[in-house]
């Protein structure tokens, strides 16, 4: 084992690591731009580090707005013609366009955690920092995917979901295609710009829209999605861990042999709702639900903007800080293949009360019964 280094000499294994890495400018603490070749790498690096970043869509962009190229096909090319063959471009062109906004990742690595590396080889201490800014970067774009509302020219700390960060998937579906979002009702005079129309979910009651997650889902993905896409293999479903727990508690409860329950501990592993397979993602809202093809869900990031600077900082932030710069912007590729309803849309029955409650969510220290901030 080598010996214990000084807290400064840990912080220059990472500059001088990302100097070579990177850019010479970074063993200096300078800032640098990252070339979009490396830039490509970072990303890909953030991806593995989140298994459900890692089925999506990544893309780097040259420019900073531009229209949205679908890749799904949605034009025909097979043909037979008399005299005069003439191609056809299958994939889709609308309207739609992506605006990468700015962002600042800036981490802060505390002197407490880089006491843990000076005992660390020179490639353990990098790893283990690389992995540290990485896993904060991803957390922090599911939470603007999923939770992401507005753009704040300063945005609010306290917020922990990021909302006010930018524009995420749902934000974004139910601002382009709100017939795509079971329970959202387009209305420019209410404070959203729209409002909900809420469903009840619960086997027992006559009341309920939807006895079981199985018929909502089925619901939602014939009724949203396009007849072109309601039959595709690779549709999945990403539902809240509220309504999960509840459709595994309801099982449960009406399983009374070991027999029932081996094959519903079956059933649970495979999670397959309304014949579409379940996927989880961090972050998702408890009651939300998306149905899609991952790869549908996309983030796009200008590949030139790239900016970094990591320093040593003993007086004010007592550690190592790590600026990171770049534009982005989160999409969907394909709104015909999209659909999925409002996370405020769904009412479950609390079983001591038998009172039909909506979502709560927890933020900074208190609850909260909408999604939109």
């Amino acid at each position: 084992m080598p010996a214990l280094r000084s807290r400064t000499q840990v912080a220059e294994v990472v500059f001088n690591t990302l100097g070579d890495v990177y850019h010479p400018d970074a063993a200096k603490g300078k800032e640098f731009n990252i070339e979009p070749t490396m830039v490509q790498t970072i990303e890909k690096k953030i991806q593995e580090s989140n298994a459900f970043l890692n089925q999506i869509t990544v893309t780097g962009k040259a420019s900073k707005n531009a229209q949205i190229i679908n890749t799904s096909p949605k034009a025909r090319i097979t043909k037979r013609t008399a005299s005069g063959r003439r191609p056809t471009n299958p994939m889709g062109m609308d309207d739609r366009k992506y605006d990468c906004e700015t962002t600042e990742k800036d981490a802060l690595i505390s002197w407490e955690m880089v006491d843990d590396w000076r005992g660390h080889t020179d490639g353990e201490i990098y790893v283990e920092y690389r992995n540290a800014v990485v896993q904060a970067i991803a957390n922090d774009q599911l939470k603007v995917g999923w939770w992401g509302q507005y753009s704040a020219a300063t945005t609010d700390q306290a917020l922990e979901y990021l909302e006010d960060q930018q524009e995420g998937w749902l934000a974004y579906a139910i601002r382009v295609a709100p017939e795509k979002i079971l329970g959202v009702v387009p209305d420019a005079t209410a404070p959203r710009g729209y409002t909900i129309q809420t469903y009840k979910l619960d086997a027992e009651d006559p009341s309920a829209d939807f006895k079981t997650l199985d018929q909502l889902v089925y619901h939602v993905r014939m009724e949203k999605l396009h007849p072109l896409h309601q039959e595709r293999t690779d549709v999945r479903s990403i539902i809240g861990s509220e309504m999960i727990q509840r459709e595994s508690f309801r099982l449960y409860g009406i399983s009374v042999t070991a027999q029932e329950r081996n094959q519903l501990a079956v059933l649970m592993s495979n999670m397959i709702f309304g014949e579409t397979p379940h996927v989880k993602s961090d972050f998702f809202p408890r009651r939300g639900g998306v149905i899609t093809p991952l790869k549908n869900i996309a983030r796009y990031y200008l590949m030139d903007s790239y900016r970094r600077r990591a320093a040593e900082d003993d007086h004010n932030m007592k550690g190592i800080v790590d600026y990171n710069y770049n534009l982005e912007d989160h999409v969907i590729n394909d709104m015909d293949a999209f659909a999925g309803w409002h996370p405020d849309a769904i009412l479950l029955k609390n079983p001591l009360t038998g009172e039909w409650e909506p979502a709560t969510y927890q933020r900074t220290g208190s609850a909260v019964t909408t999604w939109k901030v």
